[in-house]
């Protein structure tokens, strides 16, 4: 389920506003939907009436879609691609993909490519740096100062929080994949982030948020978009709680 939406910072209807605001400008309409803002859930989207099936319910243009084959097409992934050329550095790799839920390659230069964005639009990223990518172009600024700072799934619990749920078979699969998790992000900080500098000082937070945003956040039927666009954000649409076999 998507971890529902929750403004940092000061202002919060302020920043609401803002957001609402940005979605009227880009061209996106909630045609029988709002967005509200609640102090005990956070940002919500709510029906406005019934919803029969088949019914448009809102309007989103494709061009604000941040897919995985986006960030497959950037300079970070001609960098990735140059870095793990060499077998020297792959058996590591390889080995915390399979520990990360059996990730792959792909969807971490997608975590990597979702940080830069976040840095861009955060105001984080050095002026110097803001044309090392195309999409960093893109009207985002107000989605990506909506989107939750820090997230609640095990990833980001600490070691004696997760110890309570010992001796389940899901304290087993959390150890598993944190640990595949910080190996990646090793192979990365070792390997990628001293080519690609718009990502000096990765911090292993930041490389979390990126796991998480794919994880709780992202959709994967390719019939929503046109051609084969594997994983992706669609933002506004991601504020709703969903799952793998919804309609």
């Amino acid at each position: 389920m998507v971890d529902l939406l929750r403004l940092e910072g000061g202002g919060r209807e302020d920043k609401l506003e803002e957001l609402l605001a940005w979605a009227h400008r880009v061209g996106c309409t909630l045609d029988k939907l709002r967005l509200e803002y609640t102090e005990d859930r956070g940002v919500r989207m709510i029906a406005t009436q019934d919803i029969q099936p088949k019914d448009q319910i809102c309007s989103i243009p494709e061009t604000l879609c941040i897919s995985v084959e986006m960030g497959l097409n950037t300079n970070l992934a001609k960098t990735w691609n140059e870095a793990f050329n060499s077998h020297k550095c792959q058996g590591g790799m390889n080995e915390g993909l399979s520990l990360a839920s059996n990730a792959e390659s792909s969807h971490v230069i997608f975590w990597l490519f979702l940080s830069v964005l976040r840095r861009k639009f955060l105001n984080r990223l050095p002026k110097e740096h803001e044309g090392a990518e195309e999409a960093l172009k893109m009207d985002l600024e107000p989605y990506f100062h909506a989107l939750p700072q820090t997230y609640s799934d095990l990833m980001w619990w600490s070691d004696s929080e997760l110890d309570l749920l010992r001796p389940t078979q899901i304290y087993t699969n959390a150890r598993r994949a944190r640990k595949g998790l910080r190996m990646i992000y090793d192979q990365v900080m070792e390997y990628v982030i001293p080519r690609y500098r718009p990502l000096k000082g990765l911090s292993y937070d930041e490389f979390k948020w990126g796991w998480s945003t794919h994880r709780s956040r992202s959709f994967g039927d390719r019939k929503l978009l046109r051609g084969n666009q594997s994983h992706f954000l669609m933002p506004l649409l991601d504020f709703a709680n969903h799952n793998a076999s919804s309609k």
